[in-house]
């Protein structure tokens, strides 16, 4: 989450007394780099900007939307260790963390937020904490899995997405958590989206949006939508942003259910499944026939890193030997070729 000044394009956006929070799946909320969160809807394939709903805060980076028990209220991280909630006036703080948090996600009574150890991003730490009663719990731990800048987001159900990848540059896959921290789903990403600059990430419908900050070396100041279904994950048309104004994260409170299928249930028509994606050290294959197969891992300019058979309908394949990338994997069996791109963490 790069932040960078606010133009005085911002000087323009009036502000208007706090109403209630619009769930409607068309419409999602900015929180500025200056502290304010502004209305924004998604019309015609763009964005338009609507009012400002809140006093500046200070210091504020994650934004989310969460009913605690007492309405829709704006909820943000900052800087500090605190943690705030906005009463319809003024923020206040209800919370306090020891580390580094960057970003918010809320849905109902659901509300989390990403710990990623230090703010160089150069830590261990992937963590997601939950926060209840005035108290962060954990709520998710996997210092083997790389959690970017990009942010988190959860449904109506309270599951977690988290972009990742193996590094802040490569964003490569979501994993998809249950609220007591399950790893339900890895979503391989259609192609690499750059991790520099990402900011913002929300689920509005069916829906999640990535925000590109205008830094970006490749689709700057953008939002994307990816539509996941049967564990597969395409991109839409990329949104163009609103120029002049800079924002550090987004929420919405109009989430409703992406289509979940459980990490050991991930195949297709072949009936092939390759998981886990991402794998660290065993990656297990399996065919839906008897019939012996025969399997290889290239890297992506084609070069064979290892191969094998299998005389029965599956296999563990050793990976800790390879090194942290991307990669293809082959099946063949029977006289046809399946693929499968991987992640090595």
């Amino acid at each position: 989450m790069i932040k960078q000044l606010l133009t005085p394009f911002l000087l323009f956006i009036s502000f208007v007394s706090f109403a209630q929070i619009d769930c409607d799946p068309t419409k999602f909320y900015g929180l500025t780099t200056t502290g304010v969160v502004i209305e924004i809807s998604l019309e015609g394939g763009g964005v338009v900007l609507g009012d400002t709903v809140t006093s500046p805060g200070i210091g504020l980076r994650g934004l989310a939307i969460a009913d605690l028990g007492d309405g829709n209220k704006f909820y943000a991280t900052a800087e500090g260790d605190t943690f705030y909630e906005y009463d319809g006036s003024s923020w206040s703080q209800v919370g306090s963390y020891t580390g580094y948090i960057m970003n918010g996600a809320g849905q109902g009574d659901h509300l989390y937020v990403q710990y990623i150890g230090d703010p160089t991003f150069e830590g261990d730490n992937s963590e997601v904490y939950r926060f209840e009663d005035g108290e962060f719990t954990i709520a998710w731990s996997n210092n083997e899995e790389f959690i970017g800048v990009s942010d988190l987001a959860t449904d109506e159900d309270g599951n977690i997405y988290l972009f990742s990848g193996i590094s802040q540059s490569d964003n490569s896959y979501i994993l998809v958590l249950s609220p007591v921290g399950d790893e339900l789903m890895t979503v391989m990403l259609p192609e690499v989206v750059s991790g520099f600059n990402l900011y913002g990430m929300f689920i509005a419908g069916n829906t999640i949006y990535m925000g590109i900050g205008p830094s970006n070396p490749t689709n700057a100041n953008t939002l994307l939508p990816v539509h996941v279904e049967d564990g597969m994950a395409t991109f839409g048309a990329f949104i163009p942003m609103p120029a002049g104004i800079t924002f550090s994260d987004f929420a919405s409170c109009s989430a409703t259910n992406i289509d979940i299928v459980a990490i050991e249930e991930v195949s297709d028509a072949s009936g092939v499944r390759v998981y886990p994606n991402p794998v660290d050290d065993q990656l297990f294959l399996q065919t839906k026939s008897a019939a012996p197969f025969s399997y290889s891992i290239t890297d992506l300019s084609g070069e064979l890193i290892l191969s094998g058979k299998c005389g029965s309908s599956s296999i563990n394949v050793p990976t800790q030997a390879l090194a942290p990338g991307f990669y293809v994997v082959s099946l063949t069996q029977n006289n046809t070729t399946i693929t499968r791109k991987i992640v090595v963490i």
